[in-house]
């Protein structure tokens, strides 16, 4: 993933929160941009588990920074239409790096 898909996260897990709030649906506890982060991770990226000697991690949600931006991309639609599908109309600025990815994978 890139700096600017990263920005553009950051940006629509704003809206989320701000959305789902408006819905009624509240963070209770902790960063309510935090737990959107990790609750649409685990939903789209799934978890990962750890060994170490005969202990296990389990768990683990995946991280983003792992992703290439092909997959970024991938990450952020799931997030989008996810979003829409609760009413919530997430941005996508036109000169962002997201706008650019997408389009070249449209045509």
């Amino acid at each position: 993933r890139s700096l600017s898909q990263n920005a553009l996260l950051h940006i629509r897990l704003r809206e989320i929160k701000l959305g789902m709030e408006a819905k009624g649906v509240k963070v209770t506890v902790g960063d309510p941009e935090e737990a959107w982060k990790l609750w649409l991770k685990r939903r789209f990226l799934g978890t990962d588990d750890f060994q170490i000697k005969s202990q296990t991690i389990q768990g683990q949600v995946k991280r983003t920074s792992d992703l290439s931006k092909g997959e970024m991309v991938h990450f952020m639609d799931q997030c989008y239409h996810w979003a829409l599908e609760q009413g919530i109309n997430l941005s996508i600025p036109k000169e962002s790096e997201y706008a650019e990815l997408k389009s070249q994978q449209e045509n």
